[in-house]
């Protein structure tokens, strides 16, 4: 699919759906009812990832809020660039704005050493029959393919990695399937870690092994299969306990 094309499917979108970013809200124009979001239908997943904090409650909050903050302007970054536009950044302090110009630096490098051609950023797409949305971080083109994107922003330890390579699979899985009810053929996933301390990047592209248990549970999940709670439980045993 050319970017024109993706560009459109990105317009069309925004005629008939609302998103509130504040709240992270997809909401119908026309019928007012509100799409569930893709990062609500990983929660399980997520839950079980960041189970191994040993904070209180209220500390793992602030963690996440900070981290939140600063992921959001790494974002907004990107965005910026991708979409060539001139909006303000969010403020922040001047250790953030740093981390975000290496960020931006090390992606511009990424993106020209391994000829990737980027179509289109911020994409929001709905499936009405399922009332599921989702917003894409970028898909982009290399080698003739068509990848999804998603970045992610964290303190990348190898560790850390294979966890949330399994949570991001299923993301992205989410994804794929909006996009193809909208069109949308894709050919890989991938998620660009970003070092929110020193702005270096790590692109993991998600293997087919992964990416086949991934949409098992994803179709199951849709379909709302008997086995669904067993296919879950499986997959957070094999890939992230």
């Amino acid at each position: 699919m050319t970017k024109a094309e993706l560009l459109k499917i990105r317009n069309d979108t925004l005629k008939v759906v609302d998103f509130i970013e504040e709240t992270h809200l997809y909401i119908d124009k026309a019928d007012k009812f509100h799409y569930q979001s893709v990062s609500s239908q990983i929660k399980e997943f997520s839950e079980a990832v960041y189970s191994g904090f040993d904070v209180s409650d209220a500390e793992k909050e602030i963690i996440m809020r900070k981290a939140a903050k600063i992921g959001n302007y790494i974002h907004k970054v990107f965005e910026k660039y991708l979409k060539n536009e001139t909006f303000e950044l969010p403020s922040v302090n001047k250790k953030t704005e740093h981390v975000g110009s290496v960020a931006l630096n090390n992606f511009k490098r990424w993106l020209e050493n391994n000829q990737i051609e980027p179509l289109v950023s911020e994409l929001i797409l709905v499936d009405r029959v399922h009332k599921l949305a989702g917003t894409i971080d970028l898909i982009f083109n290399r080698n003739n393919k068509t990848y999804l994107c998603d970045f992610k922003t964290s303190n990348v330890s190898a560790d850390s990695i294979v966890k949330k390579k399994a949570l991001y699979a299923l993301q992205l899985k989410y994804y794929q399937k909006l996009s193809e009810l909208n069109g949308i053929k894709i050919d890989g996933l991938a998620v660009l870690f970003i070092n929110k301390r020193s702005g270096l990047i790590n692109i993991v592209i998600i293997k087919k092994d992964l990416s086949n248990d991934a949409q098992e549970i994803v179709e199951a999940k849709l379909e709302n299969k008997d086995n669904q709670k067993d296919l879950n439980s499986d997959y957070i045993n094999k890939y992230i306990n």
